[in-house]
């Protein structure tokens, strides 16, 4: 407590009065139900409450014996920089990341000044040096993003939501002429892929785990962020082995999805698949893989050694599969499962919001992934 008192005197005596946020705009913590604190000394750390919910930390052992654990004015800032930490996404962290490199790298050289808040002026010439440079649309609103993120989250006016600012993007998606090419796949071509996979995968076992693999991306219209780890090092999101159970009464599969692109909160939801009277059927490939999987804990997609599926290794036997049946690999992504998925369904005559709901999808978004190629139409009398 002593130790805390000459802190806070040591830093009255040094303070210049200059506040780098607006005092005129203060929020009391009560109103946002959002509250901190940090305790000096080896053995303990800081923790955050917003609301109902908490997290902590303990200090690093590199601080233990360090000057650092003295200065309690930096250690009142770990849990709200924390907080901030958390408040967007990995994915969301790097693309900013991106995006204020290639905003300073401009400014640079455009000679313009390196001020924040920005001018006006340079960013909307950043939205033509963009667009000049070939930049999609998407990139484009996202590298907008994150100057305003930059902008709000150093208490500076937003000066990306200008009236030009967003009428500039406006502009840039309709002169946009790419279109996307992936193509989806459908049943016939799933068939193909799983066909495929005793003559790409060297095991029963790779076979099996591929099998289901692939079938669960198509019938629960998974991303596959959402089944398969990032890298051995990077797990993110993917199914846990705890959260998928085979319920007999139903002959389905309960998966439990903690977390998704439109759930960045982690509130969760359930995910029922219903078994199908097909070969490929989600329920039946996923139940042989448990047959064949050994009782390891984590990511419920591994080798037999116990090591996570990667995105990468899902992408790469993938590709294999579509060269083996002959299929153009250029139009076929990881994403054309869960495009095929929504196909399919609306060429069933699926209700638009059913499809949605069962995509997860909260927004009319759902309607880019719709593309049924006449082989497609075709294949409807298979279900």
């Amino acid at each position: 407590m002593k130790e805390d008192i000459r802190m806070w005197l040591l830093f009255l005596d040094i303070f210049n009065g200059v506040l780098s946020y607006d005092i005129y705009r203060w929020i009391n913590a009560h109103d946002i139900q959002l509250f901190t604190d940090s305790a000096g000394g080896a053995r303990y750390g800081c923790s955050a409450i917003l609301g109902s919910h908490w997290s902590y930390i303990l200090w690093p052992a590199c601080w233990h014996n360090a000057p650092i654990l003295q200065d309690i004015t930096f250690l009142e800032l770990v849990p709200i920089t924390m907080l901030l930490v958390a408040s967007i996404s990995d994915q969301t962290r790097q693309v900013y990341s991106s995006a204020m490199d290639c905003f300073e790298n401009f400014r640079l050289l455009q000679k313009y000044a390196s001020q924040w808040p920005p001018l006006l002026l340079h960013v909307t010439d950043f939205i033509a040096y963009l667009s000049l440079h070939n930049y999609s649309p998407s990139t484009a609103r996202s590298y907008i993003s994150a100057i305003g993120y930059h902008c709000k989250i150093s208490g500076f006016a937003d000066v990306t939501q200008s009236f030009i600012v967003k009428k500039m993007l406006t502009g840039l998606n309709r002169i946009d002429k790419r279109r996307d090419i992936r193509m989806p796949i459908t049943v016939d071509i799933l068939q193909k892929i799983l066909h495929s996979l005793p003559f790409i995968c060297f095991s029963n076992y790779e076979i099996g785990l591929f099998s289901a693999l692939f079938s669960l991306t198509f019938f629960g219209f998974f991303r596959v962020g959402e089944l398969v780890v990032e890298s051995p090092l990077k797990q993110g999101h993917a199914l846990q082995s705890h959260n998928i159970r085979f319920i007999l009464r139903t002959n389905s599969l309960e998966i439990v999805i903690p977390h998704s692109k439109t759930d960045q909160n982690g509130k969760g939801s359930v995910l029922l698949i219903p078994p199908t009277y097909m070969p490929m059927c989600a329920v039946k490939t996923v139940k042989q893989y448990m047959n064949l999987r050994p009782p390891h804990l984590g990511p419920f997609f591994c080798h037999l050694s116990g090591l996570p599926v990667t995105k990468y290794q899902f992408v790469s036997v993938l590709r294999k599969c579509l060269n083996f049946a002959n299929i153009d690999t250029k139009c076929y992504k990881s994403h054309s499962f869960r495009i095929g998925a929504a196909s399919t369904c609306a060429m069933l005559g699926m209700e638009n919001m059913k499809i949605a709901e069962l995509g997860r999808w909260n927004s009319s978004v759902y309607k880019n992934y719709i593309r049924i190629p006449s082989s497609l139409i075709v294949q409807s009398s298979k279900f």
